[in-house]
């Protein structure tokens, strides 16, 4: 597996003030946190994003879906 941005992932921490292993335990968390990242840290070019969604992929040993994907993915289950 490719090396993670530690650096990166720990600005994140700081930023937000959060512990990352417990925003990438839950979906939901680590959704709003990259949105977050998106808005309030102008994240234009997704370096930031980028190394906390292999964070997620290193703890989880699965990939975070695109934001739009799961947007689409928890209307559909609140629906059911």
């Amino acid at each position: 597996m490719r090396y993670i941005r530690i650096s990166k992932v720990r600005m994140v921490e700081r930023h937000f003030n959060i512990s990352l292993d417990a925003s990438v335990s839950d979906n939901d968390k680590m959704y709003n946190i990259l949105v977050r990242i998106k808005q309030e840290m102008k994240d234009t070019n997704g370096n930031i994003s980028n190394a906390l969604r292999k964070y997620y992929q290193f703890v989880n040993g699965r990939v975070f879906p695109a934001l739009s994907q799961y947007q689409r993915d928890v209307e559909i289950e609140v629906k059911q």
